[in-house]
């Protein structure tokens, strides 16, 4: 797995370089990146440009960090998701759940 976080600021983290996010790393994300939250982060950014395969596993992890962050009083945002993560979004109705920046 390619995944990098980044700190943007005090308050911010940034997921970058995933390529899938299935059932083969969905725990493995989660678990990463919840071991990178602290209290100061109100805001998480997963950049989903270069996701070429989503599954519902993928979904759960989008979900769990989302709920993590609810307990923080912060926020997840989905940044330049794909065409077909976007189709994904919008058939579970996800889109109505997350802040979506598109390019």
């Amino acid at each position: 797995m390619t995944m990098k976080i980044l700190r943007r600021g005090d308050s911010t983290l940034e997921v970058c370089s995933l390529q899938k996010l299935a059932v083969t790393n969905a725990v493995l994300v989660r678990d990463t990146v919840r071991a990178a939250l602290n209290s100061s982060i109100t805001r998480l950014d997963i950049d989903l440009s270069e996701v070429t395969f989503m599954d519902s596993a993928g979904l759960g992890t989008l979900i769990s960090l989302r709920k993590s962050l609810d307990t923080q009083k912060g926020t997840v945002r989905l940044l330049h998701p794909a065409p077909n993560v976007c189709q994904i979004l919008e058939i579970t109705r996800l889109r109505q759940v997350f802040e979506i920046i598109n390019p």
